[in-house]
């Protein structure tokens, strides 16, 4: 099993006026789907305590699923409605040719989130 952490600075993040939303995604950088092995996404605290890896408050999770080697497992919007943060666990597989964004996933990633967020 691996796990990796993407620690975001939410406070720089805020100051950027150009950058409204952040898109954590998952590849599977092998010839299963995401759901043939354990895949979990998560959002947490590390300034508070609690049951999540290393102690961490864990906000929100999921286990990832679906057939595909792409999944777009999470949308923040830094500008949500009165100025809020808002994290959305989407959990969508895309089935793509692509292994990673460098062969070209990014741009089917951005329209599945703009379909997201369209709903």
């Amino acid at each position: 099993m691996a796990r990796e952490t993407v620690e975001l600075d939410l406070a720089l993040l805020l100051e950027r006026p150009d950058v409204r939303y952040v898109v954590a995604a998952n590849f599977a950088y092998t010839a299963k789907d995401i759901q043939d092995f354990l895949a979990i996404a998560y959002v947490a605290n590390p300034q508070m305590r609690g049951s999540g890896p290393g102690g961490m408050s864990i906000l929100t999770a999921q286990h990832l699923s679906g057939r595909g080697r792409v999944n777009n497992s999470l949308l923040l919007d830094l500008r949500g409605p009165g100025g809020d943060i808002i994290a959305l666990n989407i959990d969508h597989t895309l089935a793509l040719k692509h292994k990673n964004t460098a062969n070209g996933a990014a741009p089917d990633l951005a329209e599945d989130c703009k379909r997201t967020l369209a709903a």
